[in-house]
Parts: C-alpha cells; structure tokens; sequence
C-alpha cells in the first residue's frame, strides 16, 4: 500500500525471472545499451531547480523478495571462441528492504551453474547503501573449467582438457572499507593444447599447474583483498589477477623454494644445488638433509619430475680424478708383470697394493703409453726422484683435463644423489631423470655444485 510519501510491500513473488549480460567483440555490454545519455540542458535545469524544503524521498519497504525458478545468461564475444554459461535454478529469498532504515537485508539464494554445479549465496545488504554495510558469501561447486577455456587460452596460452572449479567468495564491506577473502580450489586440472594468444602470460605455466597441485590433484589457493573503496584509484580484480600472477611467478622462477617450503612451512634454502667435495661423488651430512627434505617436497606436488644435471669441474675435480686414474693404472700394469711371473694374484687388479719401489718404473711406461710422447731429453741427467716427480705431474696434467674422466664424474655425482632420493627418500624412481652431464665451474672454495631441475610431467 501507499501512503503520503511512503510505498510498502508485504511481499514481492518473482516467477521465473530471467537476467541476460553480455560483453561485445568491442568490450561494450549490452547494459550500455539501455542507458540514455541525457541532455546538457535538461540535467542543468533539473540541478538549478531549488530543492523544496518539505520534499523528501519516497520511503520503500519491502518485507521480503521471493525469487522462485529464475536463471540467467553470461555471454563473451570479444573472446575466441566465445564464451557463454548460465545459471538456472535459482530459487530463495531477500529479507527486510527498507530505504528510512540502515538495516542491511537478509540474502539466501540457491541456483546451478550449467545445470550441475551448485551456487549459493549468502549474507546481508544494504541495497540503497551497499558501501556502509554488506556481508556476502558466494559459494560455486564443481564449475566444469572445459567451460572457461576461451579464458586460459587468451591468458594462460592454453586450452583446458578438464578439471573443476570451486569457488568461495567473502566480501565484507564497512562504511566504505573492504575486507575479502577469496578462496580458490581447482580439481584435476589438466591443460590441453598451446593457444597463440598476445595477451598470455610469458611463463612456463605446465610447470606452475604441477608445483601448485598436491597429492590430491587439487590445487588450493587463497586471494585476500582489502582496501578503501571510497578512493577512485582502488579496484578489486586488478589486485586479484596480480595477486594470483604472483603466485604463478614466484613457483615458476623458483620452484625448489616454492616445493621446499611445503615441507618447512615457510621459507626454505634452495634445494635445488647438491654440493660435492673436489674429486668426491659422496653426500655430506647438509646435502643429505636438503635431499630427505626434497623428497618429502616431491611427494607432495607427483606431477613434478626432477632432473638431475651431474657436474664436474677440471680445476677441482680433474687433480684428484688424475691422481685416481694413475693408482689404477699402476694397480692394472703391476697385476699384468705379476701374471708373466706365475706369482699369485687377486681376483682383479684393483684390489693390488703397488709396493712404492715399483711405481717409478712403471711410471716411465704409463707417460709414454697415455701421453703418446717420450719424456723430454733434457729431463735425462735429473735424478731418479726429480725425474719421477717430473713424468708424474705430466700424466696428472694429461688426465685432469681429460673430458672422459670429468663427465664420468659427473655422472656418478647424478648417479649418488638419484640412489640417495630413491633408496632413503623413498621417491619413485621413475620421477628422477639424468640430463646430459656437464663440465662446470668450481666454487672459491674447491665446491662443485650439480644442479637439479623441475619439469611437469
């Protein structure tokens, strides 16, 4: 009923009411098209015309909004393809709107998305004033992602072959002031084909998918915004794309820290580098402590696989992998004399011990064999010892910058730390690759360090 300057409603049935909003291929919507720009001189008229004294506005009370069988339309046209969903179903109500009172109204709506996927929405608003009050809590379930692939293949580069999207949004807002939450779970994501596309992020983003997937193949991430919406400058989803781009880019360009901080719960050393000793393929105490804690990280995100690029460097490694490679051949020319002899010999010649006083002559026909060269002349008038100094330092010279040796070590280094992960960290060992082994720079201190590397499976 009406009365003087005030409307009041009981109650308000909608049957089956029905929203369409639609972008255009020039980014337009088709709410522009119902609004009526109008004239200059109409809207200076109306502001010069002084405000009565008694005027006051209409008071509208409406005790509650049913909303029975309604649906509504989404469309895209500026994306190729074209993007289109709906939501049907869509039945509750809206308490108490007064615009005499500040009390916010009650909301309650339910509805499905494509006509599977739950919606809800909850909470309480001020529909004259939203910016002084409101507290809305939208809930979407099981959203089909194949749905917004003309999406990700204009912003992340690719096409979606499936996976689920739920959606919980908290938008709280007091006297201007925001405080939201917005809480993303996406369920057994898996990308399609590579889309060309100019607007798509420059990141490796199967990579970023396995990092941010757990065990579960959910990927759970949280967006919180909060501002001043009163400043014109504040906008919400510009917050949350960056937010989220964030994300994306600290797991890419630095994934072990990312995977490491899983386990530690926070910050975490790069468990990307194994250290070695000059000349050793054996694990410290610290880099077997990176690998338990690497390991754990693994089974945490299974659509990673590690690669392991086994290094070797010839300033620090080549001395002490000559010097090894000479023991043995003293070991396999001792044990060859020993057989022409008829004395007893061991299984194998590496496990002879080489009496010292027979490693200088053997020596002299380990440079000439290897270095395919005679000792200088000049060295003729050294003594024994000098001279034996003199083909030695030749043969460690030869072999420390010998590719063959140094790639082996490397291979070996690869070879420990897949051991260690398979064996004591329990990892599956068919998630563990070796990449071609590589001859690499020491550290100041003598160090090699051998990298590993991330990759979606």
């Amino acid at each position: 009923y009406q009365h003087g300057q005030s409307l009041s409603i009981d109650k308000v049935n909608l049957l089956q009411p029905y929203a369409r909003f639609m972008i255009n291929e020039d980014r337009t919507t088709n709410i522009d098209d119902l609004l009526i720009p109008q004239p200059a001189d109409s809207r200076s008229k109306s502001a010069a015309k002084p405000a009565s004294s008694n005027d006051k506005p209409l008071g509208i009370h409406i005790g509650q909004i049913a909303i029975n069988d309604g649906s509504a339309n989404f469309a895209d046209f500026s994306l190729t393809p074209n993007f289109a969903t709906a939501i049907q179903q869509l039945n509750g109500q809206i308490g108490t709107i007064d615009s005499r009172q500040a009390k916010p109204a009650s909301v309650d709506i339910k509805g499905k998305v494509d006509r599977y996927a739950p919606v809800t929405i909850k909470g309480s608003v001020n529909p004259f004033d939203p910016m002084a009050a409101l507290d809305i809590a939208t809930s979407f379930k099981r959203v089909e992602l194949t749905n917004l692939t003309p999406y990700s293949g204009k912003f992340a580069g690719f096409r979606i072959r499936k996976g689920r999207l739920n959606l919980d949004l908290h938008y709280v807002i007091t006297k201007g002031q925001l405080k939201a939450e917005n809480k993303v779970v996406v369920e057994q994501l898996q990308l399609g084909e590579k889309v060309d596309s100019s607007d798509a992020v420059d990141l490796p983003i199967r990579l970023a998918v396995a990092l941010l997937k757990d065990s579960d193949g959910k990927i759970s991430i949280e967006l919180p915004v909060s501002g001043d919406l009163n400043n014109p400058q504040f906008s919400v989803m510009p917050i949350v794309w960056q937010t989220l781009r964030n994300l994306v880019v600290r797991a890419a360009t630095a994934p072990f820290k990312f995977i490491g901080g899983l386990v530690t719960g926070g910050g975490s050393e790069d468990l990307g580098n194994v250290s070695f000793a000059a000349g050793s393929s054996e694990l410290n105490k610290d880099a077997e402590g990176a690998l338990n804690t690497l390991a754990k990280a693994l089974k945490e995100r299974p659509a990673l696989r590690l690669e392991i690029e086994g290094t070797a460097a010839a300033s620090s490694d080549g001395p002490f992998l000559a010097a090894q490679r000479l023991e043995r051949e003293y070991q396999y020319n001792y044990y060859k004399i020993l057989q022409r002899r008829g004395d007893k010999v061991p299984a194998q010649a590496s496990l002879l011990e080489v009496p010292e006083k027979e490693k200088a002559p053997l020596l002299e026909g380990i440079y000439r064999t290897r270095l395919k060269q005679q000792p200088p002349a000049e060295w003729k008038d050294l003594g024994s010892d000098e001279r034996s100094a003199k083909l030695k330092d030749g043969v460690i010279k030869f072999w420390s910058g010998s590719d063959v040796l140094l790639r082996q070590q490397g291979q070996d280094r690869a070879s420990t730390i897949k051991d260690y992960l398979v064996d004591k960290g329990q990892l599956e060992d068919d998630r563990v690759y070796f990449i071609d082994a590589q001859l690499g720079q020491a550290e100041k201190d003598g160090r090699v360090i051998t990298p590993m590397h991330l990759d979606a499976e």
